[in-house]
């Protein structure tokens, strides 16, 4: 018996793209030969599979539709600090073995162990994918901008970070301004999952005014509280691993257009598995309890039928149809309008227009709603002469009310 596994995913890889096995054996020859496969996935045993040899005599296994439903999308819901993204990324443990024999026998391969987390990776990206460019202290998994505009205090800033080693990522520096720019508050906020295990490798923290309100004098070093109030108009925020900046952005609160507009943030998965965001404003909304009427119409027409009693009724004309109600509509229409946007945030928009999870969150009155991909409408117009580029988005409120990780 010999098993020789001539390709399988990088040790990291992301979970929503493919995750092929190649496997040869020099016992294909043999009576009711299967290679048998069985998988692990975070201590959960699936169903072996014997599988039969190709017209090659080899095995090509894509083990994605096994293990994708075992990952969870994290998104810290009123949560301060540090945290860890609880099934975001999950171990796997695959044995390409054999079996055969008359009365068939079987023979276990040697354990393969790899881990995967919720990225889908473009296919451009796949073709010189390499773990190391998203597994690193060095960057974080989200697409934003190094300058990020925020239009509200409430609004939640979420970073993710897949770690690789130990200390990657050790601490986020944060120092507020207020207009004047001068320095209103200079803190640290410690990373306590520093750790490589699989449950700390891919953490998060909410850097919003809201979060940063949120903290325990445990958690932070330096000044504290660290100041939010309202004469906060830009927080400097650098990611450090030990005395070295891996990161720095700047976070800049700016007010709403009109009087009447309602700030919202749409959060989105992008191909990396973090939750980056597209600021609206509403500019209406619209209530409809719509009354359907129709009439049904026979295809053919009922020479006879029998009624309750048995009795036939012949029919000289087709049975007349009542009116029916189709159905009653309650539909919220939110109708939301973004700032102009620069040449990187129509590139994120890629992201965006083919989330798998969106999150609405009407930050006035703190509330979060889950969107179907299917009540979203993304309209890009272009105004050539200024070169502002705007973004409406027309969404049907058919959502999930509770806050919920899923």
């Amino acid at each position: 018996m010999a098993i020789t596994i001539t390709n399988r995913p990088q040790t990291i890889a992301p979970g929503f793209n493919q995750l092929m096995f190649r496997a040869t054996s020099n016992q294909t020859a043999q009576p009711n030969f299967n290679y048998y496969v069985t998988v692990n996935v975070d201590g959960v045993a699936l169903t072996p599979m014997p599988l039969p040899a190709r017209p090659t005599g080899d095995l090509i296994l894509d083990i994605k539709p096994l293990v994708r439903d075992f990952l969870k999308h994290y998104f810290p819901f009123n949560l301060s600090g540090w945290q860890t993204c609880t099934k975001s990324i999950i171990n796997v443990t695959i044995n390409i073995g054999e079996r055969y024999g008359t009365t068939p026998a079987i023979y276990t391969g040697t354990n393969q162990f790899f881990k995967i987390w919720n990225g889908s990776l473009t296919e451009r990206e796949r073709m010189t994918y390499n773990s190391s460019l998203y597994v690193s202290g060095s960057r974080a998994l989200n697409n934003l901008p190094t300058e990020i505009k925020v239009k509200k205090d409430k609004q939640d800033i979420v970073f993710y970070y897949l770690l690789n080693a130990v200390n990657d990522v050790t601490t986020v520096e944060v120092k507020t301004y207020d207009s004047t720019n001068t320095l209103q508050s200079d803190s640290a906020i410690a990373n306590p999952h520093t750790t490589v295990t699989t449950q700390n490798q891919l953490i998060c923290i909410n850097l919003g005014k809201a979060a940063l309100q949120g903290l325990l004098v445990s958690q932070v070093g330096g000044d504290f509280p660290i100041s939010t109030s309202s004469s906060v108009k830009r927080i400097n925020i650098k990611f450090k691993n030990g005395s070295t900046t891996v990161a720095e952005y700047n976070i800049n609160y700016v007010g709403c257009k009109g009087r009447n507009e309602k700030p919202y943030s749409l959060y989105y998965l992008n191909r990396n598995g973090a939750f980056d965001f597209v600021n609206f404003v509403s500019v209406n909304r619209t209530n409809t309890n719509t009354k359907i009427n129709y009439r049904k119409i026979e295809q053919y027409h009922k020479g006879s039928y029998l009624d309750s009693s048995s009795t036939i009724v012949l029919i000289n004309s087709p049975l007349e149809q009542r009116d029916r109600v189709l159905g009653n509509t309650n539909q919220d229409t939110y109708r939301l309008i973004t700032d102009s946007l620069s040449d990187s945030d129509i590139a994120m928009l890629e992201d965006c227009f083919n989330s798998s999870v969106y999150i609405l969150h009407d930050i006035e009155n703190d509330y979060y709603e889950y969107v179907n991909q299917t009540d979203t409408q993304f309209i890009v117009r272009e105004k050539i002469v200024d070169k502002v580029i705007q973004v409406q988005m027309n969404i049907n409120s058919n959502v999930i009310n509770e806050r919920q990780t899923f």
